[in-house]
């Protein structure tokens, strides 16, 4: 007894791993069953016993086989995984290799067919949504005091995609549209910092890659099939990835008609030390199209080429980003307090229209409510004298005489609700400038 008890012991203490676990629940389980069929009195019995054999170990063969059909939804490009560069490196790169804008990276020198630039944020936002007019970029996308640290490898040649209606398909559905599309083959590098206006607060990795992946995916018919986390094995940093795809069947793809095409989009977010970094590839995929195929090469090396720099005093720069952003925020509240407090408030004010005021308990609640109106008008420095009046009044009818308060709530409430009818009036009944389409939005 004691010797099958020891024997029970080395098996459980052998299971290290969920397809060891898989295989003991499978040898107990078919155990009991293949008792139970030796033991069986009727064929009824013995066929029920063996039809649960059967599903059992059909069971267990999916499960142990899931993992396989998960990988072959794996990221056509996969993340760089290389040991980090030093500050000497970036400093005097070697021919072969370009340093990020902000010196925070290395990554090889493409083609000489491939072009690179530094842009802004506005910049590089503006190119991927087909807004090339200065004008228009100026309007919707100030880059006033934003340094050009994107940096953009293209390979200069862009895919036409010309969908014809009624026969070409996108994911599988046929969309309403004969727009050509110009897809391009591009890696961006996106630095992120960790403290972003407006607040200021720091983000995580996770923050940004999200923002980008559910910006692309909400823009079109664009469908996300793969999405993965891990750590890199050879620097340690978490990255997130993703690879996003549109697939067109039987359009005018450079000018040949009934191709099918796979758009897509990956996107890698990698952790980094002072700032994170997003690499956003632009490629296309075509079975039989050398040229593509070797566009993708290319892109698929320079991204594995991507080797982020260690700083020498990482904690004194960190102080550093972290006491500016207590800088930006406090000359956010300088310049932006104001509005803030007029947005908000006026916002509750809209939502008090046609309250009883004559309500005890109403009153006493709205009180409440305006009271920590007043602590953010002292935060902010207000020195709007009509609110000044107002708090006075509130303070009044914290002590029992309501008819100030009533009186300048019942005013705020008219000024407000006034201003919306007015904003809506003037508000134009059509967009001024249509969303322009892109390749995989």
């Amino acid at each position: 007894m004691e010797s099958t008890k020891k024997s029970w012991a080395d098996i459980v203490k052998a299971v290290s791993g969920p397809y060891q676990l898989l295989g003991l629940f499978l040898l107990v389980v078919e155990g009991l069953l293949g008792y139970w069929l030796h033991k069986a009195d009727s064929g009824f019995e013995r066929g029920f016993a063996g039809v649960l054999m059967t599903l059992v170990l059909l069971g267990v063969l999916y499960v142990v086989a899931r993992p396989r059909q998960q990988q072959e939804t794996a990221l056509s490009i996969q993340p760089p995984d290389k040991k980090e560069a030093t500050q000497a490196e970036v400093s005097a790169p070697p021919p072969d290799l370009i340093p990020g804008p902000d010196r925070s990276y290395l990554i090889n020198r493409p083609p000489e067919d491939w072009t690179v630039a530094e842009i802004t944020m506005s910049d590089w936002i503006s190119a991927g949504i087909g807004v090339s007019d200065p004008a228009t970029k100026k309007k919707l996308f100030p880059s006033q005091g934003q340094s050009p640290d994107i940096l953009v490898i293209d390979r200069g040649k862009q895919t036409s995609i010309i969908p014809v209606p009624g026969q070409t398909t996108i994911n599988g559905r046929k969309v309403p549209t004969a727009l050509e599309v110009l897809a391009p083959t591009q890696l961006s590098v996106v630095p992120m910092d960790r403290y972003q206006a407006p607040f200021f607060v720091e983000r995580s990795l996770e923050d940004g890659f999200l923002t980008v992946v559910g910006d692309i995916l909400k823009m079109g018919a664009t469908s996300a099939t793969h999405i993965e986390s891990g750590v890199l094995a050879s620097n340690g940093r978490h990255y997130l990835a993703s690879e996003l795809q549109q697939k067109l069947q039987d359009a005018i793809v450079n000018g040949r008609e009934h191709q099918d095409l796979i758009i897509a989009i990956t996107v890698i977010g990698i952790r980094g030390e002072l700032r994170d970094h997003l690499l956003v590839m632009k490629y296309t995929i075509s079975q039989g199209d050398p040229e593509l195929d070797r566009n993708f090469n290319t892109l698929s090396t320079l991204v594995a080429s991507f080797r982020p720099v260690r700083p020498v005093n990482p904690k004194e720069e960190r102080e550093k980003i972290t006491t500016l952003a207590e800088e930006n925020f406090k000359s956010f509240l300088a310049e932006k307090g104001e509005e803030l407090l007029t947005n908000e408030l006026g916002f509750l004010l809209l939502r008090l229209q046609g309250v009883d005021l004559e309500d005890s308990d109403t009153r006493s609640r709205i009180i409440k409510c305006l009271q920590p109106f007043e602590s953010l008008a002292n935060v902010i420095g207000s020195d709007d004298a009509e609110l000044a009046s107002f708090w006075d009044a509130l303070h009044v009818a914290e002590k029992g005489d309501a008819t100030a308060f009533k009186s300048k709530l019942n005013e705020l409430i008219q000024t407000v609700a006034k201003q919306g009818e007015e904003e809506e009036e003037t508000q134009p009944e059509t967009p001024s400038l249509p969303p322009a389409p892109t390749a995989a939005d």
